[in-house]
């Protein structure tokens, strides 16, 4: 019973790991998004500091994006080796 139990809770921490990973890419989407909208009026009106702001805006955006992803992703693969792990040891013990 609680083999079951500690499976349910990586299934659970799976699940919130994937719908965290998918808020980021909704997130990231709607940052591009207004990013190139936000260069796109800077251009509009001639500003070449608004520009390059945005633009070390979007860089570093990006940057720190990809690095949660990066994270996010190593720990869904770790909960998915450790539900892997578990599930074959209760079949092994049955």
């Amino acid at each position: 019973m609680k083999m079951m139990l500690k499976d349910r809770r990586g299934f659970t921490a799976i699940v919130g790991v994937i719908v965290l990973l998918a808020s980021i890419m909704i997130g990231g989407i709607v940052f591009s998004q207004l990013g190139y909208q936000a260069k796109s009026i800077a251009n509009q009106v001639n500003d070449s500091s608004a520009v390059n702001f945005i633009e070390q805006a979007i860089t570093t955006g990006w940057s720190a994006l990809n690095m949660f992803i990066i994270g996010a992703v190593v720990m869904s693969a770790g909960f998915i080796l450790a539900l892997l792990v578990a599930w074959g040891r209760s079949s092994s013990e049955m």
